[in-house]
């Protein structure tokens, strides 16, 4: 239970460290505020994703493959996913496996986030590293209505 609690502890350390010297280059910001962006993203915390996203050039980043716009969708995030496609990040982007932020949107029937994709021309037909698309991960899963909505 010591090594859990001291490893989620380090874990967090890159998410909680600030920046107090102003004299820090924007770079350097950037690698501090990276891990922040996908933490704050992966649990929902729009203030959090504001204020890194704010300090970062871009929101396209990756930790352990997956990007903050991955999370979001992944956790049905809605106002967290519309803000960051407003900020550019890129709908198409693949992480480790081939999946895209459509797909994991579509596999978990978060609706409003695959309309929101969908208006962000995300690619319905990028398929992941067994083949499947947004729509096979609605259909497996189940989300009939999502399947319907990435039917061409």
């Amino acid at each position: 239970m010591f090594l859990f609690a001291l490893s989620a502890s380090i874990a967090l350390i890159p998410c909680r460290m600030q920046c107090m010297d102003t004299s820090l280059s924007c770079q350097t910001i950037e690698k501090q505020s990276e891990p922040r962006l996908i933490y704050a993203a992966r649990q929902g915390n729009f203030a959090e994703v504001q204020r890194v996203a704010n300090l970062l050039d871009t929101v396209d980043y990756k930790s352990s493959g997956s990007t903050a716009l991955h999370w979001a969708a992944t956790g049905g995030y809605e106002e967290i996913v519309a803000f960051l496609l407003a900020r550019k990040a890129n709908p198409d982007t693949r992480n480790w496996h081939g999946k895209t932020a459509l797909n994991f949107a579509a596999g978990f029937g978060h609706h409003d986030i695959v309309k929101l994709l969908i208006k962000a021309d995300a690619d319905l037909d990028i398929a992941d590293d067994k083949g499947d698309t947004a729509l096979h991960w609605a259909i497996f899963k189940k989300n009939n209505s999502i399947a319907k909505k990435l039917v061409k």
